[in-house]
């Protein structure tokens, strides 16, 4: 192929020679035969967290059915972390865990409140079912 022809499918830009370690490469993301840059790759491709809809590119993990941002997983109405410690810290350097490019983890999220796949803490869940059991 001749570099200059050789351009992003989304965005038409040309894709960038650059120089790594003396050599001459070219950065680029190949989805369903067609070649993207970067951006337009993670625009396109990329997972999103269930709570921002931000791209995940890192720390991540799976709760009712969807990734999360550790940060986004919390109550709807409150906003307190519903991320158990375990998944939070990691035991050996108390780092959060890692995600997007490395995996997700996994959650038990049979201990979150939720509704139409919003998650809340018992609290706010608990408030809920009694103001829906009252309008009845």
């Amino acid at each position: 192929f001749h570099l200059r022809c050789f351009g992003c499918a989304s965005c038409g830009k040309a894709l960038e020679e650059r120089s790594v370690d003396g050599k001459k490469v070219v950065r680029y993301f190949q989805n369903e035969g067609q070649v993207y840059c970067e951006e337009d790759f993670k625009r396109l491709w990329s997972s999103k967290c269930a709570g921002c809809s931000f791209q995940i590119e890192e720390k991540a993990f799976n709760a009712l059915g969807r990734l999360w941002h550790l940060e986004c997983f919390c109550c709807a109405e409150c906003s307190k972390p519903l991320v158990p410690a375990t998944i939070r810290q990691s035991p050996a350097d108390g780092a959060a865990a890692d995600g997007g490019g490395g995996g997700e983890e996994e959650y038990d999220d049979s201990e979150c409140c939720e509704v139409d796949g919003t998650p809340y803490c018992q609290e706010h869940y608990d408030a809920l079912m009694r103001l829906e059991e009252s309008a009845l």
